[in-house]
């Protein structure tokens, strides 16, 4: 399994109150294997089980290791044409965008992930089933923390290229 794959698998436990204390510590004191999203993920693990300075660390190099210099359309980390999952850069700025809203909701990275995450959308959705629910994810993670007043949302489903269903949503629902 790949230290990505770890911090995904620690991340996923640490949502059932899971803490494998020795294998986040050893992936905490080694990070160099890790890619921005599994750092995130990391982190994520570790704010959920309590570890606030080593996912505030992990954060801030996050922060730094932007993979595109902010343009008008956003920041945005991992690859394009990188291997896999892993480096996925929907996946990977959604969940760069999940840590930083929780280790540093103020900082101007969270907007232009945000916006960056917007503009890579294909119409109505991202690349893949997997890519949209990590951007949706994060949207609402960063909804959440924003608080905005106004929040309404028309869903709308599909099934083999017919409507299936829609529904519209207020704060209530969405948060």
């Amino acid at each position: 399994l790949s230290p990505t794959g770890r911090a995904y698998l620690l991340y996923g436990l640490s949502l059932a109150g899971v803490d494998y204390g020795s294998m986040l510590d050893k992936l905490v004191a080694e990070p160099q294997g890790l890619s921005a999203y599994g750092k995130a993920l990391l982190a994520l693990a570790l704010f959920e089980l309590g570890k606030r300075e080593p996912a505030e660390r992990l954060a801030n190099e996050l922060e730094l290791a932007v993979a595109k210099a902010p343009a008008p359309q956003g920041a945005s980390w991992g690859e394009e044409d990188g291997p896999g999952w892993e480096r996925d850069p929907v996946e990977s700025s959604a969940a760069v965008v999940r840590a930083l809203v929780l280790a540093k909701p103020v900082s101007a990275r969270v907007g232009e992930a945000v916006r960056w995450l917007m503009a890579a959308r294909e119409e109505d959705h991202w690349q893949s089933t997997r890519d949209t629910a990590m951007a949706v994810y994060a949207l609402v993670d960063y909804l959440k923390k924003a608080g905005s007043e106004e929040l309404q949302a028309e869903v709308s489903a599909g099934l083999n290229g017919a409507p299936a269903g829609k529904v519209a949503l207020g704060r209530a629902e969405l948060l």
